[in-house]
């Protein structure tokens, strides 16, 4: 009987703790989890106060917000099917307006109240002086970088807010502006783009010297006190070691121009890590009646250096006493104004010496000249740049090359060497085989790299270094004297013989050619660095030469079609230039033929004419072209076929490569005729025509092929991965 009713109690009071469980959680059902406040904004004066707003949640909720003068009561709690009211108490302000975001969340969904007050210092936005963020229009890079501040079609980057706006002027030197892609890893922009700073404009010091001034900001009255902030790195290419240096990036204020004080910045967190964007700053004092300002940001290292975000606002402190009396004594050129120039890109570096070649070799100015005045994608092959080593960037003796920077007597000029060989072309093998201070020339490719940095490009070598050259040639003994047809026969791998005959199709690039004697032809192979450096820059076609070498052969990569016999491990012997060739090509008088084509052609691989996308037309000594042919890109040869009438003997053409090609080749064929021709790079080839280039050509660009007879069309081909790009004008049919 105890049992039965121990038992039955034990039933009962369990029956009872679930009927229990069950009604409480019922009770706690507050459907789908949701959070949603009454307000989104609320303003207070500059007393402060108190506000209220009622929230409702159905899960625990809490708010959370960085502002110290905002006081939120309560912070929290828990859900509930009814409204909750929450209390936003403000304190008093006694500096400038300012806002605060409170987010309201249950964690997995999310409310903002915006929070403004007033301030007796007024807004923010009304103490700016000067702003620019340089993101009025993104930066584009078209056919060449075409994003110079000082390009009067480029004016995107000025985006000016402030008091002081009015009456500013600019003053540029080798800058650009460029948009952030966003996609910036370690080291660049990478803290910037974190902060959702992708897509932004920002300017880059090109090469040095380099420089972007803000001239004749108007300064408020009566005010004294500012601070300059702007975001900045360091980032040189491939540097391993990228710490921001204040020795390499300066800046200074003036008031008249003429004398300017240095001013000293930081960042917020001391030394800027190696390759981090921030935000830099200076506070500093003008003397009283200053009514105007000027601002200089000045690079001695190129293209290394880039800021954004510029702004010169009134501070509530004094700083850095300025005395503009005791400043640098110093004019600053390359002033443009509403997106007009009358300053270069390159401002006012001298015009430099030298012709490029081995007797003559550029000099640092010079070759920078050269190379701005190039497309991005232009190579002007196999020149000759002389100059002090001023800095090294890089000595890798695991890829045994060197990038250094080279700068003339007086300083004025900073080339940049990328990525060369020591003397003989042999690989660097220590780091101290060159040194600051050197006197070097160098043999390579010009190239304007991205269409702002003027350089050798990769592959150039060191030719003489403080005055002593190459080693001295010695000759390797030859088993005698071979006609090219023996020599292929022989085709002897191993041991060197003589061949004597005449240049053609010469490349001075890598001092290649084909040597023509009366029994055939052979391609000679890079002649070895020992005489290329003296035969680059004296070697043409129909000169005559004898080497030294041995037999190789090309099996094309797998094309018969490319397959050829070569002469390998050259050295040149002598040679003799030739004697003027044949007789001069004398073009049809004016009004015979003119500029406009007679004959019709068939486009072909990278083919372009006024009937393409981009339509070709030109104006050729101010006469106006409706129809051009234009072959080839930047990185591949294009061929067109040409219909030849009945009876024609000779076609006749004006043609030219593009601007700094000085490489180029058109290869004609008609029938069993085949004829290569070395255009001359014409400086109004070069862009897309809008609408129109203006070409300027002489007889020395007029050319006429043989036309066999019975043959119905001719090809005109451009071929290769580099200079590959001619224009064609003016095709006449010929027949005597």
């Amino acid at each position: 009987m105890k049992l039965r009713n121990l038992f039955a109690g034990v039933v009962a009071a369990t029956t009872a703790l679930a009927m229990v469980v069950g009604c409480n959680s019922t009770e706690q059902d507050l459907g789908t989890p949701d959070i949603s406040i009454s307000a989104n904004e609320m303003t207070f004066e500059v007393a402060g106060g108190d506000q209220t707003l009622t929230l409702n949640a159905t899960r625990e909720w809490k708010v959370e917000t960085d502002a110290d003068w905002v006081v939120v009561s309560p912070e929290s709690g828990e859900g509930s099917a009814s409204e909750q009211t929450v209390t936003v108490t403000v304190l008093e302000n006694t500096g400038m307006d300012r806002s605060a975001d409170l987010k309201f969340t249950i964690g997995m969904k999310s409310k903002y109240l915006t929070v403004y007050q007033a301030g007796p210092g007024g807004s923010a936005e009304a103490l700016v002086v000067y702003g620019n963020d340089f993101d009025k229009a993104k930066a584009e890079k078209g056919d060449k970088w075409t994003t110079y501040l000082d390009d009067a079609t480029q004016a995107g980057w000025r985006n000016e807010t402030g008091t002081g706006i009015e009456t500013v002027t600019y003053a540029v030197k080798s800058i650009t502006y460029r948009t952030n892609s966003g996609n910036g890893s370690a080291g660049t922009y990478s803290d910037y783009v974190a902060l959702g700073a992708s897509g932004v404009n920002y300017l880059w010091f090109g090469t040095s010297p380099t420089y972007f001034a803000v001239k004749n900001i108007t300064l408020p009255e009566g005010k004294t006190d500012y601070t300059l902030s702007f975001g900045t790195e360091r980032y040189l290419y491939q540097a391993e070691d990228n710490t921001y240096n204040w020795e390499e990036f300066n800046v200074y204020v003036s008031a008249d121009t003429k004398k300017w004080v240095k001013l000293a910045f930081d960042f917020a967190g001391g030394t800027l890590p190696n390759g981090r964007w921030d935000l830099a700053s200076t506070t500093f004092t003008v003397p009283a009646g200053t009514t105007s300002l000027n601002i200089y940001f000045t690079s001695s290292l190129g293209s290394a250096y880039a800021i954004d975000d510029l702004k010169l606002v009134q501070s509530e402190n004094a700083g850095t006493a300025i005395d503009f009396a005791s400043g640098e004594e110093f004019e600053v050129g390359g002033d443009i104004s509403g997106g007009s120039t009358t300053d270069p890109g390159i401002g006012d570096l001298p015009e430099g010496t030298g012709e490029g070649t081995f007797e003559s070799p550029y000099d640092a100015a010079k070759a920078t000249n050269v190379a701005s005045a190039m497309a991005d994608g232009e190579t002007k092959s196999g020149v000759y740049v002389k100059g002090t080593i001023k800095s090294i960037k890089e000595i890798s003796t695991s890829y045994g090359n060197a990038s250094y920077y080279l700068t003339d007597a007086d300083g004025a000029a900073e080339f940049y060497v990328f990525r060369g060989k020591y003397l003989n072309e042999e690989k660097f093998t220590s780091e101290d085989q060159i040194k600051v201070g050197d006197e070097v020339v160098v043999f390579g490719d010009l190239i304007n790299y991205m269409g702002n940095t003027p350089e050798l490009s990769q592959g150039n070598y060191i030719v003489t270094l403080n005055g002593e050259g190459a080693s001295e040639f010695e000759a390797p003994e030859s088993l005698g004297e071979k006609t090219v047809a023996d020599f292929i026969t022989a085709a002897d791998v191993d041991n060197y013989y003589t061949l004597s005959g005449v240049v053609s199709n010469f490349s001075s690039s890598y001092c290649s050619f084909d040597l023509t004697d009366e029994s055939g032809a052979i391609y000679v192979y890079s002649v070895l660095a020992q005489s290329k450096s003296q035969w680059a820059s004296q070697m043409a076609d129909g000169g005559t030469v004898t080497i030294y070498g041995k037999y190789a052969y090309y099996d094309g990569g797998g094309d018969e079609t490319k397959a050829k016999h070569e002469v390998v491990d050259a050295y040149i012997v002598s040679y003799t230039p030739g004697e003027g060739g044949d007789d001069p090509v004398t073009p049809p008088a004016d009004g015979e033929c003119q500029f406009d084509s007679e004959l019709t052609w068939t486009l072909g691989t990278n083919a372009y004419d006024a009937t393409s996308s981009t339509s070709q037309k030109a104006i050729v000594n101010d006469e106006t072209v409706d129809n051009i042919l234009k072959l080839g890109k930047t990185s591949a040869g294009g061929s067109a076929t040409v219909t030849i009438p009945s009876g024609t003997t000779k076609v006749g053409f004006y043609s030219v490569a593009w601007k700094g090609n000085t490489s180029t080749t058109l290869t004609c064929t008609a029938g069993s005729s085949t004829v290569t021709l070395n255009l001359a790079a014409n400086d109004g080839a070069t862009g897309n025509p809008d609408p129109t280039y203006e070409i300027t050509v002489s007889d020395s660009d007029y050319y006429t092929v043989d036309i066999p007879d019975g043959a119905t069309q001719m090809t005109v081909e451009t071929t290769g991965t580099s200079n590959c790009r001619a224009l064609i004008f003016g095709l006449k049919a010929i027949a005597e």
